[in-house]
């Protein structure tokens, strides 16, 4: 199922959907209007949520539009690194202004307290071991959706050790996001594959932008790059911690934001893949 269809914008013109896109980003108030659309995620998590009759707080899954923009963002983008022109400086520079986006939506709303509390309850009944079995199940059944929904095929599995530190981190200090703000780094990076492929095509390179730099959600403050990580470095360790995000929001029943944030790190999971091994083969 494509998701042009779900979020009713199949019928639109590859100009109209671009001029969309720019709105969305220059805009980014959609995060906190009420019910408005639903992507393909969303649209399987009130189906999720009818079948098993389980209480949870459900409803603001679906409530977001700019999540569902995001999430037709993502599809579209890993398939075309995929394709066979691989990554380009487009789709780093797309999702760069994706996680800016999604990271000043969920601090703009409730979603990034939600999972604390569901942590916490779940280690306290369950304890530590089954609350990583638990997360990893979840994650699992997330990346089944996106294979059957998108045709994406999971990236790197999850460490269990790491996914325990990492609950023991919300279950002391709270889920504290920070899965905006990496836009200098990614787009230098973009910069770099533009400038090889310019070179190995022996022709001038234009920039190819869906977003300008400015419309990255007006500026959203940049996460120092850090000292002594390499690029590809730090795509596994972004790569990594999109994957800890998800499986909070999913232990947290978030099951749309925890759907949009394991796309995250599946693609930057596929750049690191494909621009890594480019270098490796250099």
């Amino acid at each position: 199922m494509r998701t042009e269809k779900v979020s009713g914008t199949g019928n639109s013109t590859d100009t109209g959907q671009r001029t969309g896109r720019r709105a969305f980003l220059r805009v980014g108030a959609g995060c906190a209007v009420p019910l408005l659309a639903g992507g393909v995620l969303a649209t399987r998590g009130m189906a999720r949520a009818e079948e098993t009759a389980a209480p949870g707080p459900i409803e603001q899954d679906a409530v977001d539009p700019v999540l569902a923009h995001v999430e037709q963002e993502l599809s579209r983008t890993y398939h075309a690194m995929r394709g066979p022109t691989g990554v380009r400086g487009e789709h780093v520079r797309t999702i760069a202004a994706n996680l800016d986006l999604v990271g000043a939506c969920f601090e703009s709303g409730r979603a990034a307290a939600r999972p604390d509390t569901a942590i916490r309850r779940r280690l306290a009944e369950h304890g530590r071991d089954a609350t990583v079995r638990d997360g990893l199940a979840a994650y699992d059944r997330l990346l089944e959706e996106l294979a059957l929904q998108h045709g994406i095929v999971p990236g790197r599995p999850l460490d269990a050790a790491r996914l325990a530190a990492a609950l023991d981190t919300v279950a002391a200090d709270g889920c504290r996001l920070q899965i905006g703000g990496h836009r200098a780094r990614l787009h230098r990076l973009a910069a770099e594959i533009d400038s090889a492929r310019a070179k190995r095509a022996a022709i001038a390179h234009p920039r190819l932008l869906r977003q300008k730099p400015g419309d990255d959600f007006m500026g959203y403050p940049e996460i120092p790059p850090g000292n002594g990580t390499s690029m590809c470095e730090f795509l596994l360790l972004l790569e990594a911690y999109l994957g800890l995000v998800a499986v909070a929001f999913a232990l947290g029943g978030l099951e749309v934001p925890a759907g949009i944030v394991a796309m995250l790190g599946i693609v930057v999971g596929l750049i690191q893949e494909l621009s890594c091994k480019k270098d490796a083969e250099v």
